[in-house]
């Protein structure tokens, strides 16, 4: 996809910028993200920070959640070793 950009605000004292994106048929979207490092190239910063994952998600049909429902989930990744969640389970 081809975007534009342009740089709507730089903040050298904090090291960022805000970045207005912009591609046909799409919305406008401000992005702030950090100052490129000295003898990067700034296209590297904004091909990561550019909105065109957005853009895409916007064209997906989704499924809308009904507000007010809760539950508990269960992490992929849980913060406690194989040795913690065998002693913490063994007497349950």
């Amino acid at each position: 996809m081809q975007y534009n950009y342009e740089i709507l605000s730089v903040d050298s004292v904090n090291k960022v910028m805000e970045v207005r994106f912009t591609a046909t048929n799409e919305i406008p979207v401000n992005v702030s993200m950090p100052l490129p490092n000295q003898g990067q190239d700034i296209r590297e910063i904004l091909n990561n920070y550019s909105p065109v994952n957005y853009w895409n998600e916007q064209k997906r049909a989704v499924d809308i959640p009904t507000q007010g429902v809760t539950g508990v989930i269960w992490s992929d990744h849980p913060t406690e070793t194989d040795v913690e969640y065998n002693a913490r389970t063994a007497s349950e």
